[in-house]
């Protein structure tokens, strides 16, 4: 991917994926690459500004959100809907093929990174020779415990709720990486039933993962490099990890580490960048393996529950104690102060964004 290419931005309509395809976006573009980045118009309006050293290589593109019934006016992004209502949001979403094939015809880009709900852009890709990222802002071990294409699609070794309370087959070393009994179920329901658009979330990522030419991950070797290893086996295509996409901790030394960020993944970033031990409270979506894999690494300390979930004030307190005081917690304030070395280099983030933009240059894509 030379300097002079041109590369597609396509994130899913949440800020929590936006927001690291959005800072991605600026960094190739600070290397060269012509970015167009396509968003609702409503949500670009929300975007903060395009750094003027780049102005050059980058714009966005709009896209107008069809309508939909059940999906409320100006709706645009899952921030602005109820849980309930984001499956009318990927019905709307889904509408999108034909216009973004559109653009594509019109402004010929080599490459279209996007993210797992727009399944349908890998079949576009192909058809005009470019190649096709899926560009995923979880973490390497969120990811590898989703599984690979065939167990997204459909009910295969899983197969009861408890057997998503431990890790699955296909990691091959010990990890705590995994979600609550209780919650087993409700995951079963998100990831395999389909909602109104047709498919399931599960369907939408394995399409993906399957038909896709590569996959890009916000994650490092450096801290990651066992569950990357497990993402190359079971999806069996390339999988580059592009960095953990952290904040310029030395421009915002006085930020809040979850100023910038909407997803349990980049506000951990943030934090560790900061070198503050975490006190983990994990309550939605890939929070619990997030937590799980901080315990793992010893870089946390999850608060216990009540048998029925809930936290004890009392627990709460404790826990804070632990970590920030107690001799007990010392070895977690150690980790997290050592890797703040790795979470807060830019440098490394440079070095693999580099390697990226290596790598895709001289990719040769195959025929679908």
């Amino acid at each position: 991917m030379a300097s002079k290419s041109h590369v597609f931005m396509f994130p899913w309509l949440a800020f929590g994926h936006i927001l690291p395809y959005l800072e991605f976006s600026k960094q190739l573009a600070a290397k060269g690459i012509n970015i167009s980045f396509i968003s609702t118009p409503r949500n670009i309006k929300r975007f903060p500004s395009i750094p003027q050293n780049i102005s050059g290589k980058f714009k966005f593109i709009e896209i107008q959100l069809p309508i939909v019934d059940g999906l409320p006016e100006n709706c645009e992004a899952t921030i602005d809907l109820s849980p309930e209502q984001i499956q009318y949001l990927k019905q709307a979403y889904d509408a999108l093929k034909v216009p973004f094939e559109s653009l594509v015809q019109k402004e010929a880009p080599e490459m279209i990174l996007f993210d797992f709900a727009a399944c349908w852009i890998p079949a576009i890709a192909a058809r005009y020779g470019i190649t096709s990222v899926f560009f995923s802002p979880l973490s390497a071990a969120s990811s590898a415990y989703l599984g690979p294409p065939d167990e997204l699609h459909s009910f295969r070794l899983r197969t009861r709720p408890e057997d998503y309370a431990r890790a699955p087959e296909w990691i091959p070393f010990p990890s705590l990486v995994a979600y609550r009994p209780d919650q087993g179920t409700r995951y079963m329901q998100h990831v395999y039933i389909p909602d109104v658009s047709g498919i399931s979330t599960g369907q939408r990522r394995a399409k993906t993962l399957a038909e896709c030419d590569m996959v890009a991950v916000r994650s490092c070797r450096e801290f990651e490099d066992s569950y990357l290893n497990v993402l190359e086996k079971i999806y069996q295509k390339p999988v580059l990890p592009i960095g953990l996409l952290p904040p310029n901790f030395v421009e915002n030394k006085t930020s809040h580490p979850e100023s910038s960020n909407f997803s349990r993944w980049g506000s951990i970033i943030e934090s560790l960048g900061f070198g503050h031990p975490l006190i983990l409270m994990p309550m939605v979506n890939d929070q619990t393996l997030n937590a799980k894999l901080l315990v793992e690494k010893s870089a946390g300390f999850e608060v216990p529950r009540n048998k029925d979930g809930s936290f004890n004030r009392d627990m709460v307190a404790k826990s804070m104690r632990l970590v920030m005081v107690d001799e007990e917690g010392e070895p977690i304030r150690l980790k997290t102060s050592e890797l703040q070395a790795i979470f807060a280099s830019q440098h490394l983030q440079d070095d693999y964004i580099s390697k990226f933009i290596r790598y895709t240059s001289s990719f040769k894509k195959k025929e679908h």
